[in-house]
């Protein structure tokens, strides 16, 4: 009969805490949230002033279309609507915090897999919609003959990952491989996922249509001279290498 067993190492290594070194549970971090929607009551000390929160909240730099960078937010907008989010994940440890500061809404969705990226994204649709109702309906896949398909055909990676995008039937396919494990360098790396089919939503900009990261949206990031240089998907940068 299995049990429940604790996955170790589990924290990140000390160099990493700028990036991983929160633990918390889902109440602080929901009341972390009512510290950014405006409860100062939420902090037992004063922590930051009003006018330091709102430029967290604010987009310092624009990714694709409402889609942007505030200070340690993600800002997005989702019905129109502005919001403020920002994921965790340590070992299948999968995490999200999305904010909506005009209705004093957020919601803090854990989960303990490593495939929880995809319950977060249905958990936070559901309750945008349901309890706000607001949503965003994802960009349709457009139909694309294998030429319009093939510019995007290539070899992509950055530290940890490698996706490699090729033709096959006049679809576009990419497999993924992990190029080492996590959080250390003799950590195993986990077995690839099963092979994606992408196809273009609107010009430099991939979907993926099925797997575990299924309507993920894929940004073409093209270089001063207009040739693709890299990809971005969830925030992260994987450059063209053939």
């Amino acid at each position: 009969k299995e049990t429940p067993a604790v996955l170790r190492p589990w924290p990140l290594t000390r160099a990493t805490r700028s990036m991983g070194g929160l633990i918390t549970h889902v109440h602080d971090l929901l009341r972390y949230a009512r510290f950014h929607l405006g409860d100062s009551s939420a902090a037992q000390q004063p922590v930051l002033q009003p006018p330091s929160v709102a430029q967290m909240a604010a987009p310092q730099v624009m990714v694709w279309g409402d889609e942007g960078r505030g200070l340690s937010w993600g800002t997005n907008k989702a019905g129109g609507v502005p919001t403020l989010g920002h994921g965790g994940g340590t070992l299948g440890q999968i995490s999200q915090l999305t904010l909506v500061p005009s209705r004093g809404f957020a919601i803090a969705v854990f989960t303990n897999a490593q495939r929880g990226g995809e319950l977060t994204r249905a958990v936070v649709e559901w309750a945008l919609k349901h309890y706000l109702g607001l949503e965003t309906p994802t960009p349709k896949a457009l139909e694309s003959s294998a030429e319009e398909l093939a510019p995007y055909v290539g070899l992509y990676h950055n530290m940890m990952t490698q996706v490699e995008l090729g033709l096959l039937n006049g679809r576009l396919v990419g497999q993924t491989v992990y190029r080492q494990g996590f959080p250390t360098n003799d950590t195993p790396p986990p077995p690839p996922p099963a092979p994606m089919t992408l196809a273009r939503a609107e010009a430099d900009r991939l979907i993926i249509l099925d797997g575990e990261m299924k309507e993920t949206l894929v940004d073409v990031v093209r270089t001063p001279e207009g040739e693709i240089g890299w990809l971005r998907a969830g925030g992260r940068l994987l450059r063209k290498v053939s």
